[in-house]
Protein backbone atom coordinates (compact mmCIF):
# COMPACT_ATOMS: atom_id res chain seq x y z
CA UNK A 1 0.00 0.00 0.00
CA UNK A 2 2.75 2.28 0.87
CA UNK A 3 4.33 1.81 -2.15
CA UNK A 4 1.04 2.26 -4.15
CA UNK A 5 0.54 5.58 -2.17
CA UNK A 6 4.18 7.14 -2.34
CA UNK A 7 4.08 6.55 -6.31
CA UNK A 8 1.39 8.74 -6.62
CA UNK A 9 2.42 11.09 -4.52
CA UNK A 10 5.68 11.43 -6.29
CA UNK A 11 4.05 11.66 -9.98
CA UNK A 12 1.90 14.17 -8.52
CA UNK A 13 4.85 16.65 -6.93
CA UNK A 14 6.90 16.16 -9.98
CA UNK A 15 3.64 17.93 -11.96
CA UNK A 16 3.34 20.76 -8.82
CA UNK A 17 6.84 21.18 -7.83
CA UNK A 18 8.36 24.61 -8.31
CA UNK A 19 12.25 25.93 -8.15
CA UNK A 20 11.56 26.48 -4.26
CA UNK A 21 10.33 23.13 -3.76
CA UNK A 22 12.74 21.24 -5.25
CA UNK A 23 15.31 23.60 -3.52
CA UNK A 24 14.15 22.34 -0.74
CA UNK A 25 13.82 18.61 -1.77
CA UNK A 26 17.85 19.18 -2.47
CA UNK A 27 18.88 20.74 1.21
CA UNK A 28 17.00 17.61 2.73
CA UNK A 29 19.27 15.82 -0.05
CA UNK A 30 22.06 17.37 1.55
CA UNK A 31 21.00 17.06 5.19
CA UNK A 32 20.52 12.83 4.45
CA UNK A 33 24.02 12.73 2.53
CA UNK A 34 25.58 14.86 5.89
CA UNK A 35 24.23 12.55 8.49
CA UNK A 36 24.51 9.88 6.52
CA UNK A 37 28.54 10.76 6.10
CA UNK A 38 28.82 11.44 10.19
CA UNK A 39 27.08 7.83 10.74
CA UNK A 40 23.99 9.60 13.02
CA UNK A 41 21.74 7.48 11.97
CA UNK A 42 18.85 9.28 13.78
CA UNK A 43 19.18 12.41 11.55
CA UNK A 44 19.57 9.99 8.45
CA UNK A 45 16.29 8.76 9.36
CA UNK A 46 14.74 12.31 10.08
CA UNK A 47 15.73 14.00 6.68
CA UNK A 48 14.81 10.88 5.10
CA UNK A 49 10.98 10.93 6.86
CA UNK A 50 11.01 14.52 6.45
CA UNK A 51 12.21 14.30 2.60
CA UNK A 52 9.05 11.58 2.09
CA UNK A 53 6.63 13.80 3.66
CA UNK A 54 7.69 17.04 1.70
CA UNK A 55 6.59 14.62 -1.34
CA UNK A 56 3.51 13.81 -0.15
CA UNK A 57 2.59 17.55 0.74
CA UNK A 58 3.56 18.75 -3.11
CA UNK A 59 1.06 16.17 -4.42
CA UNK A 60 -0.90 18.62 -3.90
CA UNK A 61 -4.02 16.49 -2.92
CA UNK A 62 -5.13 16.02 0.99
CA UNK A 63 -6.73 12.56 0.92
CA UNK A 64 -3.49 11.46 -0.49
CA UNK A 65 -1.39 12.91 2.16
CA UNK A 66 -3.78 11.79 4.61
CA UNK A 67 -3.65 8.27 3.26
CA UNK A 68 0.32 8.14 3.16
CA UNK A 69 0.40 9.65 6.81
CA UNK A 70 -2.27 7.01 8.00
CA UNK A 71 0.30 4.16 6.44
CA UNK A 72 3.89 5.41 7.45
CA UNK A 73 2.12 5.47 11.50
CA UNK A 74 1.73 1.47 10.65
CA UNK A 75 5.16 0.93 9.25
CA UNK A 76 7.32 3.97 10.65
CA UNK A 77 8.47 1.49 13.80
CA UNK A 78 10.58 -0.69 11.20
CA UNK A 79 12.24 2.00 9.59
CA UNK A 80 15.30 2.26 12.05
CA UNK A 81 15.80 -1.19 11.94
CA UNK A 82 16.55 -1.09 8.32
CA UNK A 83 18.08 2.28 8.08
CA UNK A 84 21.93 1.54 8.36
CA UNK A 85 21.37 -1.36 5.52
CA UNK A 86 19.95 0.93 3.17
CA UNK A 87 21.55 4.20 4.06
CA UNK A 88 23.44 5.10 1.23
CA UNK A 89 21.62 3.05 -1.43
CA UNK A 90 18.17 5.04 -0.06
CA UNK A 91 19.64 8.59 -0.54
CA UNK A 92 20.76 7.51 -4.28
CA UNK A 93 17.35 7.01 -4.90
CA UNK A 94 16.21 10.12 -3.40
CA UNK A 95 18.18 12.29 -5.12
CA UNK A 96 17.29 10.10 -8.48
CA UNK A 97 13.78 10.89 -7.26
CA UNK A 98 14.22 14.48 -7.07
CA UNK A 99 15.94 14.84 -10.03
CA UNK A 100 12.74 13.35 -11.66
CA UNK A 101 10.28 15.54 -9.60
CA UNK A 102 12.56 19.03 -11.10
CA UNK A 103 12.58 17.57 -14.69
CA UNK A 104 8.63 16.81 -14.04
CA UNK A 105 8.87 13.87 -15.03
CA UNK A 106 5.74 12.31 -13.21
CA UNK A 107 6.16 9.05 -14.63
CA UNK A 108 9.87 8.92 -13.50
CA UNK A 109 9.40 9.85 -9.97
CA UNK A 110 6.66 7.67 -9.54
CA UNK A 111 8.70 4.54 -10.67
CA UNK A 112 11.99 5.70 -8.62
CA UNK A 113 9.56 6.39 -5.97
CA UNK A 114 7.82 2.58 -6.48
CA UNK A 115 11.12 0.79 -6.62
CA UNK A 116 12.55 2.92 -3.28
CA UNK A 117 9.66 1.67 -1.75
CA UNK A 118 10.19 -2.28 -2.62
CA UNK A 119 13.72 -1.65 -2.04
CA UNK A 120 13.03 -0.74 1.44
CA UNK A 121 10.41 -3.50 2.13
CA UNK A 122 12.56 -5.95 0.83
CA UNK A 123 15.15 -4.92 2.71
CA UNK A 124 13.40 -5.13 5.99
CA UNK A 125 11.47 -8.97 4.98
CA UNK A 126 15.55 -10.01 4.53
CA UNK A 127 16.24 -9.15 7.84
CA UNK A 128 13.12 -9.82 9.43
CA UNK A 129 11.27 -13.02 8.37
CA UNK A 130 11.82 -16.08 10.43
CA UNK A 131 13.70 -18.84 9.03
CA UNK A 132 11.32 -21.59 7.67
CA UNK A 133 9.90 -24.19 9.80
CA UNK A 134 11.35 -26.82 7.76
CA UNK A 135 15.19 -25.09 8.47
CA UNK A 136 14.10 -24.84 12.62
CA UNK A 137 13.33 -28.63 12.21
CA UNK A 138 10.26 -28.46 12.49
CA UNK A 139 7.11 -29.40 9.68
CA UNK A 140 5.31 -26.04 8.08
CA UNK A 141 2.58 -25.02 9.82
CA UNK A 142 -0.63 -25.84 8.13
CA UNK A 143 -1.95 -22.63 6.86
CA UNK A 144 -5.73 -21.82 8.72
CA UNK A 145 -8.42 -21.70 7.16
CA UNK A 146 -10.47 -18.06 6.44
CA UNK A 147 -13.67 -17.49 8.47
CA UNK A 148 -16.62 -17.01 6.70
CA UNK A 149 -18.82 -14.31 6.45
CA UNK A 150 -22.22 -15.39 8.54
CA UNK A 151 -24.89 -14.22 6.20
CA UNK A 152 -26.24 -10.99 7.25
CA UNK A 153 -29.98 -10.96 8.43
Amino acid sequence: MRAVLAAEAARLAALHAGADEVRRLRRLCADGDAALAAGDLDAVLAASTTLHDCVAELSGNPALLDFVGQVDLRVSAHYPAITRQRGAQAWREHHALVDAIERKDPEAAARIMREHVDHTRDAYLRTHQPAPAAARGRPAPVPARRRRSLPRP
